[in-house]
């Protein structure tokens, strides 16, 4: 997985500023987006995996190993933490919005190599805390069939005059247990207007189990670019940005910088959950709405 690095790239469309309590919470424990959690997926390298009777196998690192390593000159994460022990399984996200189609950021599929090296699996919710092992059943589990649509810089700064998005076709329907569709999420058909919207938005920052970053906004200050103010991690790249009265999809996590972690004067590393007070915060998005996908 690349370093911490974010931006958000907008579905539709300066700096942030005022009094907002902004937060990074457990997905299985919030109870209004539940409708929304079965649409989204995360993705997994083929090459991580084992492909065994139970499903798909593989062994990982926990958050507090792999930010050790990679981020903070081996400094471990507060004994507070509570995803300290929460293992780092994927690398993007992404949201169902067609019977088998996936929207991405382009960066975390850039070619047809990479779809074939791609799986997509959906609750992925929690894993074992005594555990470094975790098994997708193979049911919830999806691989890539094509690339519909592709626009991405391919690179670890995209192009900030370029959109960064991909349609995934999966080998198959996306579908619960028992055969019923999962729920298809919609995408808004013109750009927001301008001004502050708010927004939510679903994935797997540093590749954890599925989180909601809420308390945000969405500001839309031109025809194709704005800002947004969520808590996001890397591994959220390819996250929907939803708007929280219609609840459609206006935006799309891509990449920049991280601005969520930090050591603690215990010299201990600390994630950053909630922010409360004043937020001036800038994180890019880029115009792209319904029209520009033809779904």
């Amino acid at each position: 997985m690349n370093k911490l690095f974010l931006i958000v790239i907008l579905l539709i469309s300066s700096s942030i500023c005022g009094a907002q309590t902004l937060s990074l919470s457990e997905a299985k424990d919030n109870i209004s987006v539940r409708s929304i959690i079965p649409s989204i997926a995360v993705q997994l390298s083929i090459y991580d995996f084992n492909k065994t009777m139970e499903g798909y196998s593989g062994r990982f690192e926990s958050l507090d190993e792999y930010l050790r390593v990679q981020e903070t000159n081996y400094l471990p994460l507060s004994p507070t933490e509570i995803m300290k022990e929460q293992l780092t399984v994927g690398h993007c996200s992404a949201t169902l919005v067609g019977k088998r189609t996936l929207l991405t950021a382009g960066h975390c599929i850039p070619t047809q190599s990479h779809c074939k090296g791609a799986l997509w699996a959906f609750d992925y919710l929690e894993t074992s805390p005594s555990s470094m092992t975790h098994v997708f059943p193979k049911n919830k589990v999806y691989s890539c069939k094509k690339i519909k649509r592709l626009s991405s810089s391919y690179s670890l700064f995209p192009n900030l005059e370029k959109p960064d998005y991909a349609l995934v076709i999966l080998d198959r329907d996306a579908v619960f247990e028992d055969g019923t569709a999962r729920p298809i999420q919609k995408i808004a058909n013109e750009p927001v207007s301008l001004g502050e919207h708010p927004v939510f938005s679903l994935g797997f920052p540093i590749g954890l189990p599925m989180k909601v970053s809420s308390g945000g906004v969405l500001k839309a200050s031109g025809k194709d670019f704005g800002k947004t103010n969520l808590i996001l991690y890397g591994g959220s790249s390819g996250s929907a940005i939803f708007d929280m009265n219609s609840r459609t999809i206006i935006g799309l996590v891509s990449s920049g910088p991280n601005q969520e972690v930090f050591v603690s004067e215990e010299n201990f590393l600390v994630l950053r959950h909630r922010w409360e007070g004043e937020v001036d915060r800038e994180l890019n998005v880029f115009l792209l709405s319904n029209k520009i996908l033809n779904l």
